[in-house]
């Protein structure tokens, strides 16, 4: 029974009056009444790379300074190669080739109120040119500058030249170069419709 009184922690609430406000801030003790850490959060991350399009030799010794400002910049750098090379990555295959190179980092964890993130540049046709996946906060500044945690936000026709798009999530590695939640929307959609037909 001792033993397991002694691995109990303690909680000390502490009251303030400050202009007529009661504050209370809790603290985490031992038995002893010793002030300990934080619970430990969940570590989440998310992707943290730059998609830069099909592979062309120009880009083989890229940097950010190629591309911010105006657009977010994460290394490392992936671009694509093929028939189907505008369409982004293989993410299986981008994490074999970092895991294989020293260095290499595709993920950031997130830090407290961070989201993942993905920013992406569309040309004014609707393809998709560029991304950058990372973790980072988004603030609504309409709606009192409360978070944003979940969604796309798109802005069109930037500069007359491209259309740029951001996507917010939660979850794990959930900024990656597939959108899924649509496709699966999508794919809901399509099945209740052939029910009803």
């Amino acid at each position: 029974m001792k033993d397991l009184a002694t691995s109990v922690c303690l909680a000390i609430a502490i009251f303030a009056t400050t202009s007529g406000q009661r504050i209370v801030q809790h603290y985490l003790t031992d038995e002893a009444g010793t002030p300990l850490d934080s619970p430990v959060r969940v570590v989440s991350q998310c992707y943290k790379f730059t998609w830069i399009g099909a592979s062309q030799s120009d880009k083989n010794q890229t940097t950010c300074k190629d591309y911010y400002p105006p657009h977010i910049c994460n290394p490392p750098f992936v671009s694509t190669i093929g028939a189907n090379a505008m369409n982004g990555p293989n993410l299986t295959e981008v994490e074999e080739a970092c895991n294989k190179t020293p260095g290499c980092k595709l993920h950031c964890e997130r830090n407290f109120g961070e989201v993942c993130i993905k920013y992406s540049k569309y040309a004014r046709s609707g393809e998709m040119e560029y991304y950058s996946s990372f973790c980072g906060k988004g603030i609504d500044q309409g709606w009192d500058g409360r978070p944003i945690t979940t969604g796309c936000h798109r802005q069109n026709n930037i500069e007359s030249a491209y259309d740029a798009e951001f996507c917010f999530c939660e979850e794990d590695n959930c900024n990656s170069s597939e959108r899924l939640g649509s496709t699966i929307l999508l794919l809901f959609v399509l099945l209740g419709l052939s029910t009803f037909v």
